[in-house]
């Protein structure tokens, strides 16, 4: 697809970096846990599906998230 997609547990946050760009561009998280949304907590790992759905390991919060292909365009 020709983006790079990373959890930085570190700074609590799904950052997508795309061919030729310089720097990443944050999708979701960098402000710590909670049960709401956007926040994550230490993402362990990440998963893509065929339609480009994000799913993250939210570690620390206890759950998976899904972020739709539409969320991250």
């Amino acid at each position: 697809m020709g983006s790079v997609y990373l959890v930085d547990q570190g700074n609590h946050q799904l950052t997508r970096w795309m061919r030729g760009v310089q720097e990443g561009q944050v999708l979701r998280g960098g402000n710590g846990k909670g049960s709401q949304r956007i926040p994550i907590h230490y993402p362990a790992s990440i998963f893509l599906d065929n339609q480009r759905n994000v799913y993250v390991a939210d570690a620390r919060n206890n759950r998976v998230q899904r972020f739709d292909n539409t969320d991250h365009h």
